[in-house]
């Protein structure tokens, strides 16, 4: 993704605007059952789950599914298509297998001051329900720390379904 385009913008990404709307591959999603709007102090989470069994071969490239889950403040931002029985509340969103996935952020406005959560420990769910993350995955932050592993229902935990 070119540095001078938003977030959202581009094909294989998704962005969120203060006021809740939703921006996924250039297209604006109005669908959202639930927007959430933030501002000061509110903090954004974003869950990707890469499905590696969802391969598809194209004339482009070979894509998996990306589900993304994105919460304001604890709230889960959730597709009508899961409302109606579809999405598991994450946004599916097509993206080349070898490609890197990574964070990014676009700022409208200077002297703009964000904090970024990389590592397990600034992780705020509590429970693998409050992050949106599939059972049975081990799920990993931005710094390589393990926030869920595999068998655990809750953060920090032990696992065995604890």
């Amino acid at each position: 993704m070119p540095l001078h385009a938003p977030v959202g913008q581009w094909p294989g990404s998704v962005g969120m605007c203060t006021m809740g709307q939703l921006l996924m591959a250039g297209r604006w999603v109005e669908d959202a059952v639930r927007r959430c709007s933030f501002g000061h102090w509110s903090t954004v989470g974003c869950l990707l789950y890469l499905d590696d069994d969802s391969a598809c071969e194209t004339w482009d490239d070979i894509f998996v599914d990306v589900a993304v889950v994105l919460t304001v403040d604890g709230t889960r931002m959730v597709p009508v298509v899961d409302a109606a029985g579809g999405a598991d509340g994450a946004l599916c969103l097509p993206v080349p297998r070898d490609e890197e996935v990574y964070p990014t952020l676009t700022l409208h406005s200077p002297g703009t001051v964000v904090l970024g959560r990389f590592a397990a420990a600034d992780v705020l769910a509590e429970t693998r329900a409050d992050t949106g993350a599939p059972p049975g995955t081990t799920v990993y932050a931005l710094d390589g720390s393990v926030v869920l592993e595999e068998g655990s229902d809750s953060v920090g935990g032990s696992g065995d379904g604890d």
